[in-house]
């Protein structure tokens, strides 16, 4: 007695289970069913037979079912299933003790295979199992929680055996042309005698028209577009080259289980004969490769560049045929600027001249951005360092949860919840990592490239093609530019930060050569003067200057001028 007087005392050093408490003490169930698809669910009593053999399993256990799930149709190939979701979420915030799913059959809860088998296992740690009327199993024990992973395994092999069979009907219909699945626009299924067909609607025949119209008249898809809208079909302008280019409409049938083969369709007629179809794609290829096409554009290399500085919409371009001149114009309802496309090239040309240098004295300039490089790259070893030093940090952090949980201090879903975090937290700091490496293992060879070619950006662009234009654009002012109609004249958010730092050093210098006012000296030679347009020199825009293909390509042509 004195034993047992003494290990009395050591009872409040117990290790308390952390279990939630309960209400009461009853326990309850709750009941799932589902059948596979719409049809079944329209067609069959499955559903009802399930629901009465649960509640006769409830009632065999003696367990009161405290609510029901399912009662439609959800496909047991994921776990995201609305009703399933629905019920998970319900045992998990219940309040009362829930200890049992009920199903008639193990493959109603799930066909996931491995999937299966670890919710499971989940809902066995919770002190829940899930119990099949066909085959009642006590998953409590290791054997019956054997017995039950093997019945979900089945489930999932029974599942890709059923798959692999009717893919291979499906190989099977497509190798004999019949089409499967919901038809293209122009065509719908009917009931005619009895059997499904696949027949032209109103639609089909009005794109049987377009068919016609591109291929005997090479009509635009935009003209095409307009003409079918009268006929009261509305079709995108998008959506009619997808059409051209769909086989089905000339009676052939293309599908990925075919690979690249083509075959002649059985179930349904082609809107438009073979010979029409090649030559409506024959005009498109025309549209899309032509000179003209492309012609076009080279008179209007600012198109989409440029936004409205009124309503932030992007400029398109076009051409006023009987004056030959092209525009730029904005589409938004109510706005409606437009403005002539030579005048705004003028404009742009003089608006590249504020970033030009002169042949001054450029051995000191170029001295001022290598110092400024230099300096960067010091800042991205010590940002380098700190990054090492937080990675390191949370590598520590993710070795101490792990030595917890092993040795049972912390429970797994806390130990999964903070594993997550850290390891997002390592994402973050990859993301930095790239975000900070240096890329400058020829910094002097880049500054000669961007100061050269600062010396000539007017000229590049004026003479450049449509492409260098575009990207010269792009590199010099990289968020794009506003036009303001009213005044005439561009405004940017953005400049790159090595043309402004290059262009501000510049004239820093010109000045002093001029023997103008010193009191700009006291400014630091790194640090550039602060003035409306941000003047932060970054790595990345370095590289976007001068080490980008586009600005070398770019950087050719005007150096030949």
């Amino acid at each position: 007695m004195k034993t047992k007087d003494n290990l009395q005392q050591f009872e409040q050093f117990l290790h308390k289970s952390k279990e939630k408490k309960k209400k009461d003490g009853l326990v309850y169930a709750v009941s799932y069913t589902r059948v596979s698809s719409m049809e079944q669910f329209q067609t069959n009593s499955s559903l009802e037979s399930q629901a009465k053999v649960c509640v006769n399993l409830a009632q065999q256990m003696k367990v009161p079912v405290l609510a029901k799930f399912g009662g439609t149709y959800e496909s047991a190939k994921t776990e995201e299933r609305k009703e399933f979701q629905r019920m998970m979420t319900f045992i998990r915030t219940s309040k009362q003790n829930i200890k049992f799913i009920l199903v008639s059959d193990t493959d109603r809860f799930s066909r996931t295979g491995p999937n299966a088998i670890y919710l499971a296992e989940q809902l066995r740690e919770k002190g829940i199992q899930v119990i099949a009327a066909s085959s009642p199993l006590d998953t409590s024990t290791p054997i019956g929680a054997f017995q039950q992973n093997i019945q979900l395994l089945f489930s999932h092999f029974d599942n890709q055996l059923r798959r692999d069979k009717s893919m291979r009907g499906m190989m099977l219909k497509f190798e004999k042309g019949y089409y499967i699945g919901a038809v293209p626009m122009g065509y719908e299924r009917k009931i005619i005698n009895g059997e499904k067909k696949i027949v032209i609607n109103k639609t089909g025949e009005a794109i049987a028209k377009a068919f016609r119209w591109k291929a005997e008249q090479s009509m635009r898809s935009s003209e095409i577009a307009v003409r079918l809208n009268k006929l009261g079909i509305k079709i995108r302008e998008k959506q009619l080259s997808r059409i051209f280019r769909n086989v089905f409409y000339c009676g052939l049938l293309s599908n990925t289980m075919l690979k690249e083969q083509i075959v002649e369709g059985t179930n349904w007629q082609g809107i438009v004969t073979k010979e029409i179809f090649l030559k409506a794609n024959n005009v498109l290829k025309q549209y899309h490769h032509s000179h003209d096409y492309h012609k076009e554009n080279e008179n209007i290399p600012l198109k989409n560049f440029i936004a409205c500085e009124k309503c932030n919409t992007k400029w398109t371009g076009y051409l006023v045929k009987r004056k030959g001149l092209y525009y730029y114009k904005c589409n938004r309802k109510g706005c409606k600027c437009n403005m002539s496309a030579k005048k705004m090239h003028s404009q742009f040309v003089e608006f590249l001249h504020q970033y030009e240098i002169m042949d001054i004295r450029m051995i000191p300039l170029k001295r001022q951005l290598q110092l400024k490089f230099e300096y960067m790259n010091q800042e991205l070893l010590r940002n380098k360092t700190e990054l090492d030093n937080r990675k390191k940090e949370v590598v520590c952090k993710i070795e101490s949860i792990e030595e917890k949980y092993v040795e049972g201090d912390i429970e797994k879903e806390l130990y999964l919840k903070y594993r997550s975090k850290y390891e997002n937290q390592l994402t973050e700091i990859a993301v930095e990592e790239q975000k900070n490496e240096i890329p400058l293992s020829n910094s002097k060879k880049l500054i000669d490239f961007s100061v050269s070619m600062c010396q000539n950006l007017s000229k590049i662009w004026a003479s450049g093609n449509l492409d260098n234009k575009m990207k010269l654009q792009k590199i010099v002012f990289p968020e794009g530019l506003t036009y303001d109609r009213p005044n005439e004249v561009y405004r940017t958010g953005r400049v790159n930060s090595v043309i402004l730092q290059i262009s501000h050093l510049a004239k820093v210098s010109d000045g002093n050569k001029k023997g103008n006012s010193s009191k700009n000296k006291k400014n630091s030679h790194i640090v550039p003067k602060v003035g409306i347009e941000p003047t932060h020199l970054t790595i990345h825009d370095f590289e976007s200057c001068a080490s980008t293909n586009s600005a070398t390509s770019a950087f050719k042509i005007g150096a030949q001028i």
